[in-house]
């Protein structure tokens, strides 16, 4: 869940419909040194709140169906998914 991509990070959390307290939590985690400049720690805030729970959801389902096919391909077997209730 820690990805240097935050905006991945931002999708996932509002697909999982977690609060922005937790959300922020998740970006500082992955950040380096744990640190988000307030500028850029407002930005994605304004996109998080814009965020639609049903579409990063869907986006989330795309990105999924991506990757099993990706996976399929290889012959890789997939991991087991995580869907959010």
């Amino acid at each position: 869940m820690v990805d240097k991509n935050r905006e991945v990070i931002l999708i996932l959390a509002k697909a999982l419909d977690l609060s922005w307290t937790t959300t922020m939590s998740l970006l500082f985690l992955g950040a380096a040194n744990y640190r988000i400049t307030a500028g850029d720690l407002d930005r994605m805030k304004r996109e998080f709140v814009r965020l639609n729970v049903e579409t990063s959801r869907q986006v989330l389902k795309v990105y999924q169906s991506r990757k099993e096919t990706a996976a399929d391909s290889s012959g890789l077997r997939p991991l087991p998914q995580l869907h959010a209730h």
